[in-house]
């Protein structure tokens, strides 16, 4: 056996070894900023979606109201309407009783 070989494989194999801690340590750091990135993203996103959430009730309880005041209208412009075709039906049989009964 070689002693000279032996050790030379030694530090051969514990200079490979130390490059691969290199790359892993280098490739952990770079998970690391990325996960940090991504949570930062993450909370981006949920500030977003809870703004828009927000605004989505906003405009449903401002539509609510703009149709509840479309209603409202509605009713009295119907009930203005059924005034009037009850005053116009009312002033035609006054009408055709003046006239004997008979409209012209």
């Amino acid at each position: 056996m070689d002693v000279e070989k032996t050790i030379q494989f030694i530090l051969d194999t514990e200079a490979r070894t130390d490059a691969r801690l290199e790359r892993l340590s280098a490739d952990f750091q770079g998970l690391t900023v990325a996960q940090a990135q991504l949570a930062e993203n993450m909370a981006k996103l949920t500030d977003l979606v809870h703004q828009i959430a927000q605004e989505n009730w906003q405009a449903h309880e401002r539509y609510d109201g703009a149709h509840t005041e479309y209603l409202k209208f509605q009713r009295e412009v119907g009930g203005r309407f059924d005034a009037l075709i009850k005053m116009m039906d009312e002033w035609i049989r006054q009408q055709g009783h003046r006239n004997g009964g008979q409209l012209q």
